[in-house]
């Protein structure tokens, strides 16, 4: 969108012929998020260690899905702690996937979707299929 526009714009700073889209792309995709909310989302296993490098391979999918996302993983027992209304979307690693139906009763009042991830996709920190089961779970929320 903005970005194709200001690649093509004659545009340029300080008339160098560079497009502000070279020398600002952080702006560029700030002001392309513009009005779009962010989504959160929280991931928990048993310690919150296992699950960091999927964090960071989700936050890569939804950098290029071009969704702003706050992603983080925790332990567990934080639940209480690191889970209130603004929270789109909780997801359990599948070590802990027997704690789910307790987890669900504790965040239904919230209206927070609670599912387990998929052990394939666990295991091959597939983020991009994990980023897309929140992308999911978040949507069907809403209606």
């Amino acid at each position: 969108m903005l970005t194709a526009q200001l690649a093509r714009s004659p545009d340029c700073l300080f008339g160098k012929g560079v497009p502000l889209v070279l020398l600002f792309p952080e702006v560029v995709r700030a002001l392309e998020r513009k009005g779009k909310r962010m989504v959160k989302i929280r991931l928990f296993c048993a310690g919150g260690m296992s699950t960091s490098l999927l964090v960071t391979k989700m936050r890569a999918a939804a950098e290029a899905a071009g969704v702003e996302a706050d992603i983080e993983a925790h332990g567990v027992g934080s639940v209480d702690r690191r889970v209130d209304n603004t929270i789109d979307c909780v997801l359990l690693g599948p070590q802990i996937g027997y704690q789910a139906k307790q987890v669900k009763e504790k965040l239904a009042p919230l209206g927070i979707p609670v599912e387990v991830i998929p052990m394939t996709d666990y295991g091959m920190v597939n983020g991009k299929a994990v980023f897309e089961l929140a992308q999911r779970l978040i949507e069907e929320n809403k209606k």
